[in-house]
C-alpha cells in the first residue's frame, strides 16, 4: 500500500501572500524520495478551528500530515494545540525538552523568556524531535495509517531538522522500504496537444505515473515509479522511455 501525505503551511503571513512558501515544494520532493504520494499542499490561516478542521480531515483520509509554522512561543502559534485536538489527545509539556531549552539559554547567558515553555509542548503520545537550529521543538505522531509531523516555518530550521532527525524518524516509524524514481524525455518542436495525443497510451500506463511538463519551448515527458532501488525502477521505466523515443523519433 502506498503511503499518502499532505503538507499544510500555517500562518496568516503565508495565506495573505507576505511570505512566499518555498517549504512545501521542498518537502514534497523529500517526501517523494521517501516513497510518499503527496496528495496536496495547503496554506491555512492562524485560526485554530480552521487548522483543526484541515488536519482532522487529512488524518481521517489516512494521510501523513506535515505542518510548517505555528509552533513558536507567541499566542498566534496554534499548530501544537490544533494538532493535539485533531488527534483527540491532550497537549502536554515535555519537561525534558524544556530543561534542554532552559540550559541553552543559560549557556548563552540569557534570561529564559516568559512563555517560551509553549515551544516544548507536544500532543500526548507523540515523539519529540529535537530542533538544534532554533528554539521550537518539533514532534512526530502516528494516527491510523497516517500521522502528523510539525516543523517550524523558517526554511533553514526546517531543512536542518529534517536532515538531522526527522527524515530517519519517519523512515523508522512507517517502515519505509521504497521510494519514487523518475525518468524524463525532453521534446522540442511539437505542440503540447499533439504530443498528448501521440503519447497518451504511453503516459497512461498502469506501471508508472506519467505527465507532460511544459517549460517555455521545452516539453518534458516524465514517468515516476515506486521501487526499492534504481534497478527495479529502470526495469519499469526503460520500456516507457524506449516507447516514447520510437514514437517521436528525433523530435
Amino acid at each position: 500500500m502506498t503511503n499518502r501525505a499532505c503538507i499544510i503551511a500555517v500562518g496568516n503571513e503565508v495565506v495573505h501572500g507576505f511570505i512566499v512558501n518555498t517549504n512545501s515544494a521542498w518537502l514534497a520532493r523529500e517526501l517523494g524520495e521517501l516513497g510518499f504520494d503527496v496528495a496536496y499542499h495547503l496554506s491555512v490561516n492562524d485560526r485554530e478551528s480552521e487548522l483543526v478542521r484541515r488536519i482532522k480531515a487529512a488524518l481521517d483520509e489516512g494521510l501523513f500530515v506535515v505542518t510548517t509554522g505555528g509552533i513558536g512561543p507567541t499566542m498566534d502559534d496554534r499548530t501544537r494545540q490544533g494538532a493535539a485536538t485533531a488527534l483527540g489527545v491532550e497537549l502536554k509539556l515535555d519537561h525534558d525538552a524544556l530543561a534542554k531549552l532552559q540550559e541553552r539559554y543559560a549557556a548563552m547567558g540569557r534570561k529564559f523568556p516568559e512563555g517560551s515553555e509553549r515551544q516544548c509542548m507536544r500532543p500526548e503520545g507523540s515523539k519529540h524531535i529535537q530542533n538544534s537550529f532554533g528554539t521550537a521543538s518539533c514532534f512526530l505522531a502516528r494516527h491510523g495509517t497516517g500521522g502528523i509531523a510539525a516543523l517550524p516555518g523558517v526554511p533553514r530550521e526546517l531543512k536542518g531538522i529534517w536532515a538531522e532527525e526527522l527524515r530517519a524518524a519517519i523512515i523508522e516509524e512507517f517502515g519505509l522500504h521504497e521510494r519514487y524514481f523518475s525518468r524524463e524525455v525532453r521534446v522540442f518542436g511539437i505542440p503540447e496537444s499533439e504530443l498528448n495525443n501521440r503519447m497518451q497510451q504511453v503516459l497512461e500506463t498502469p506501471t508508472a505515473e506519467g505527465a507532460i511538463l511544459v517549460d517555455d519551448a521545452v516539453i518534458r515527458l516524465r514517468w515516476r515509479v515506486l521501487a526499492r532501488d534504481q534497478a527495479g525502477a529502470d526495469e519499469a521505466l526503460q520500456p516507457l522511455i524506449d516507447a516514447a523515443k520510437n514514437e517521436l523519433g528525433d523530435l
